[in-house]
């Protein structure tokens, strides 16, 4: 997956969960922030994950997720072929996350002059 818009710290509304499976990122270029989450039926807590290049950050099935990239950023996703609307569930960000998102993604920017 390359950078689009929806992935923007400002952007992100929902994480979500594979009910049938794990799901693989690996951060191939760019900076990202994996957000991981906890709660049963809906995100409850989230915990900022800042990932580095090349490292296999493995979600377990049932676990709530969701990213940010840079405009430069790609990632690689792996999950099974069947993965879609079917078996992942959906929650929404609450208000209370968004400075957590805010906070995390704009650590992960460059500095001006570096990049």
């Amino acid at each position: 997956m390359n950078y689009i818009d929806e992935i923007q710290p400002e952007q992100i509304r929902t994480v979500e969960k594979r009910r049938e499976s794990d799901e693989v990122f690996v951060l191939l270029r760019g900076r990202g922030v994996l957000f991981l989450g906890e709660g049963a039926l809906e995100l409850e807590r989230l915990y900022p994950q800042v990932m580095e290049p090349g490292k296999i950050y493995n979600v377990r099935q049932n676990v709530w997720h969701s990213i940010v990239l840079t405009r430069d950023g790609s990632v690689l996703i792996v999950e099974n072929q069947d993965t879609d609307r079917n078996n992942t569930d959906y929650s929404p960000i609450l208000p209370r996350h968004h400075p957590l998102i805010m906070d995390a993604a704009r650590h992960e920017q460059p500095a001006e002059g570096e990049e």
